[in-house]
C-alpha cells in the first residue's frame, strides 16, 4: 500500500496476477490498466515528445530565448563541496591510481553536448537568483528533445514546487503530474517503470526549506539504476541542503552558472533594436572602464539584463540614467529600478514590426494593468506558490461570498420550481398549500446545503476535467463503475437527504399516511439522480493528449466537459424527479397526477432540468467557481472583465510564463517585488 500526495492511501499491482482481491471498502476511483504492447507504448512516447516539444518551443518563443540569439549563459563545475567524487561521475572512464578532476565547462549553445556526454546523464545545475537556470533548463529540454532518437526517454519540465518528497516517490509524483497536464496519457506510470520518462526539475529552492534534504535524498534513491536526471536550484540553498542532509546525488555532476560577462551582456543589449544600438555602446564603455560601477554588477544576471533592454526598449528611455551615483547608490537600487519599470515598459504601446511578438497585443494602460499584476502577485505570495491556476482564483474570493452565491442560486431555481408547481397545479383543497410550505422549507435547506458545499469545497474537483463524454462504452464496465459510486460513502449522504426530502413533502400532501410513499419517491429519485451523475463520470473518457497544453486549452475543455455532464445530469436527472413524482403521487394524495400536475408537468420539468445543471457546474466542477470568481474579481475591482485575455496578453508581453496549464510570473523575483514582499534579493 502506498500513500499518496493528498493524504489517502492506494494499492498497486505492476505484473501479472489470476486473481486480485482487495480486502475492506474501495472509496474513490478504481483504474484497471493493461499493459500496452510495445508499439502502443512507442506511440505514446512519440506523442508525448511531440506535445512537450510544441509546448516549449511556443513558450521559447514567447520569452524571446531565441532573438536573435540565446544570452551567453556560461557554466563551469562548481567548487561547492556539493558534488560527488569525480570518479563515481565519470564512471568507467576513471583510470585507476591516477588523480580524477571533472572540470566542466562550456555556454547555453554547449549544455545539451555536455550532458549527453556525462555516462549517467544526470546533472545538476545551481546559480544565484536570476542567473538563468530555468532558461538553461528549457533550452537544454529543447535540445535533447531535438537530437532525440526514438528509444531515447522524453525531457519533461517540471517546476518542484507542488512535490512533498516525504509524502511521495519521485516516480510517484512524476506519474500524477504528466496525467495532470496530459490526461491522455494514463499508461504514464509504466512508461515512467520502463524508464521513457526524464524528469528534469526546475525550481527545487521553491519546495519549503525543510524538504530540501530529503528531496536530494530521494532524488538520488530514484536515479540509482542510472536514470538521467537534470535538477536546477538556487546555489546557496542547494549547498544548505547537502550540508544538512548529507547526501549528494551520487552520479550527478553539478556545474554553476557564472556571471554574465561585459561583453555578452553588451551585445545582448545592442541587439534588441537600431535605438539600442545608439544608447547602450556609451554605457558599455563606461562599464568597461569601471567595472566596479552598481550597473555593471547588476548586469551580471541574465534577468536584470533581461529587464533593462525591455526598460529602455524605447527610443525615448536613456539607459545613461543608471550611472547617476545619487540616484542609484548600490546593486540594490538599480535592481529595484529595473523591477520597477518592467512592467510599464512591457505594457508600452509602440507600433510593431511584422511578424513581431508584439502584434495583435491588447491594449492596457501601464498602470491599470500593474494595478492587477500586483493583486496577482500578492494573491500567489500568500498562498505559498507561483503557480497562477484559472480554477484557483476561486480562493480569492470570500469564502462567504462563494456560499451566499451558490445558495441564491440553488434556492432560487428550486424556490421558482415549488412556486411554478404549487400555483399552475390544480391543487384540490389545501393540498397546494400544504406542497407551497413543505417545497420552500426544502428549497431554503438545498440552498442552505448548497452554500455549505460551495464555502468549503466538499465536493469540488482539485484539478479541471480533462474528459469528453462518450456513449460507447462496454456496458459491462459502465455496470461495475455505477455500481462502486453507490457503495461511496457520498452516496449514502446524498440518499439521506432524498429521503429526508421524501419524508416531508409525504407529511405535507397527505399526513402520517403518505409517509411510505414519500420515502418511497425519495429513494426513486435520489437514486435516479445518483444514477445520471455517476454516468456523467464513467461516461466521460481523457481528451487527445495534444488537446490541452496551455491554461486557455484546458480552460476550454473544462467548460465543454462540464456543460455536456451538467446537461446529462439535469436532463436525466429532471426525467426521473418526475418520474418519481408520477409514480407516488395518487397514492400519497388520492388524486390523478395529470388532473393536479398536468398542465406544469413541461414547465416544471425545464425548470428541475436547469436547477440539475446549475448543482452540477457549480458544485461538482472547478468552473462553476471560476465562473464566481470571473464575476466577483472584476465587479470589485481587483481585475479585469476580460481576465483569461488579459492573462494570455501578458503572457506575450513576456510579463507571465507558462509551464503546462499554469502560469506563472516571469521570475519569484518579479512576483515578490510586485506583491510588495521582496525576499533577499530584489
Amino acid at each position: 500500500m502506498r500513500r499518496s500526495g493528498n493524504g489517502g492511501a492506494r494499492n498497486e499491482l505492476t505484473g501479472t496476477a489470476r486473481d486480485v482481491v482487495q480486502i475492506g471498502a474501495v472509496y474513490g476511483d478504481v483504474h484497471l490498466n493493461r499493459a500496452d504492447s510495445p508499439a502502443e507504448v512507442d506511440h505514446a512516447v512519440e506523442q508525448l515528445r511531440q506535445v512537450v516539444f510544441q509546448q516549449w518551443a511556443e513558450e521559447a518563443g514567447l520569452r524571446s530565448l531565441r532573438r536573435p540569439e540565446p544570452l551567453r549563459v556560461r557554466w563551469s563545475s562548481t567548487g561547492r563541496p556539493v558534488a560527488a567524487a569525480p570518479g563515481a561521475v565519470i564512471g568507467r572512464g576513471a583510470l585507476p591510481g591516477r588523480p580524477i578532476r571533472l572540470r566542466l565547462h562550456g555556454d547555453v549553445h554547449q549544455v545539451v553536448a555536455a550532458f549527453l556526454a556525462l555516462p549517467a546523464q544526470q546533472l545538476v545545475v545551481i546559480g544565484e537568483p536570476g542567473a538563468g537556470k530555468t532558461v538553461l533548463a528549457l533550452l537544454l529540454t529543447l535540445g535533447l528533445l531535438g537530437r532525440a532518437a526514438p528509444e531515447d526517454p522524453v525531457p519533461v519540465l517540471l517546476n518542484a514546487s507542488t512535490w512533498n518528497p516525504r509524502a511521495e516517490h519521485l516516480h510517484t509524483w512524476l506519474a500524477r503530474r504528466l496525467i495532470e497536464d496530459y490526461p491522455a496519457l494514463t499508461d504514464a506510470p509504466q512508461l515512467i517503470a520502463q524508464g521513457r520518462v526524464m524528469v528534469v526539475l526546475d525550481g527545487l529552492d521553491e519546495m519549503p526549506a525543510a524538504l530540501h534534504p530529503a528531496a536530494i535524498n530521494a532524488l538520488d534513491r530514484a536515479s540509482s539504476d542510472n536514470r538521467p536526471l537534470v535538477v536546477t536550484c538556487r546555489s546557496a540553498e542547494y549547498e544548505a541542503a547537502v550540508a544538512e542532509g548529507g547526501t549528494v546525488l551520487s552520479r550527478a555532476a553539478v556545474v554553476e552558472i557564472e556571471p554574465v560577462e561585459l561583453v555578452d551582456a553588451a551585445a545582448f543589449l545592442t541587439a534588441a533594436s537600431p535605438s539600442a544600438r545608439r544608447c547602450w555602446p556609451p554605457v558599455v564603455d563606461r562599464l568597461a572602464a569601471e567595472p566596479g560601477l552598481p550597473l555593471a554588477q547588476a548586469l551580471t544576471s541574465p534577468l536584470m539584463l533581461a529587464l533593462a533592454r525591455t526598460a529602455y526598449g524605447s527610443a525615448a528611455a536613456d539607459p545613461v540614467e543608471l550611472l547617476d551615483p545619487a540616484a542609484f547608490p548600490d546593486r540594490t537600487a538599480v535592481e529595484r529600478h529595473l523591477l520597477d519599470a518592467f512592467v510599464p515598459a512591457a505594457y508600452r504601446e509602440e507600433p510593431a514590426a511584422p511578424g513581431s511578438p508584439r502584434v495583435g497585443l491588447s491594449p492596457h494602460d501601464p498602470g491599470q494593468a500593474r494595478d492587477w499584476l500586483r493583486f496577482l502577485a500578492g494573491y500567489l505570495d500568500r498562498r505559498g506558490t507561483q503557480d497562477l491556476a484559472w480554477w484557483e482564483l476561486a480562493h480569492a474570493v470570500p469564502r462567504p461570498v462563494l456560499g451566499l452565491a451558490a445558495m441564491l442560486c440553488v434556492a432560487s431555481v428550486s424556490c421558482l420550481f415549488v412556486w411554478a408547481v404549487a400555483e399552475l397545479g390544480a391543487w384540490p383543497g389545501a393540498l397546494g398549500e400544504g406542497f407551497l410550505t413543505a417545497g420552500s422549507a426544502s428549497s431554503l435547506l438545498c440552498g442552505l446545503v448548497g452554500g455549505l458545499v460551495m464555502s468549503f469545497g466538499l465536493f469540488r474537483w482539485r484539478f479541471p476535467a480533462r474528459m469528453r463524454l462518450r456513449l460507447r462504452r462496454r456496458w459491462r464496465e459502465v455496470s461495475v463503475d455505477l455500481v462502486r459510486r453507490y457503495l461511496d460513502r457520498r452516496a449514502v449522504v446524498w440518499m439521506l437527504a432524498w429521503l429526508g426530502t421524501g419524508l416531508a413533502v409525504g407529511l405535507a400532501l397527505g399526513g402520517t399516511r403518505s409517509i411510505p410513499f414519500g420515502l418511497a419517491a425519495g429513494a426513486v429519485i435520489g437514486a435516479g439522480i445518483w444514477l445520471f451523475g455517476g454516468l456523467a463520470g464513467v461516461l466521460s473518457v481523457p481528451v487527445e493528449l495534444t488537446e490541452t497544453v496551455g491554461a486557455v486549452d484546458l480552460l476550454r475543455v473544462a467548460r465543454r466537459s462540464s456543460i455536456s455532464q451538467a446537461a446529462l445530469v439535469g436532463v436525466g436527472g429532471s426525467t426521473v424527479l418526475w418520474a418519481g413524482l408520477w409514480i407516488a403521487f395518487e397514492p400519497a394524495t388520492g388524486f390523478p397526477f395529470d388532473l393536479v400536475l398536468g398542465r406544469v408537468l413541461v414547465l416544471g420539468w425545464m425548470i428541475s432540468a436547469v436547477g440539475g445543471f446549475l448543482c452540477w457546474v457549480l458544485l461538482f466542477t472547478v468552473w462553476g467557481p471560476w465562473l464566481i470568481a470571473r464575476l466577483w474579481l472584476p465587479l470589485t475591482g481587483v481585475l479585469p472583465w476580460r481576465l483569461v485575455g488579459f492573462l494570455g496578453d501578458a503572457h506575450r508581453r513576456g510579463v507571465l510564463r507558462q509551464a503546462g496549464a499554469v502560469y506563472q510570473f516571469r521570475h519569484a523575483l518579479v512576483q515578490h517585488h510586485l506583491s510588495g514582499g521582496d525576499r533577499g534579493n530584489p
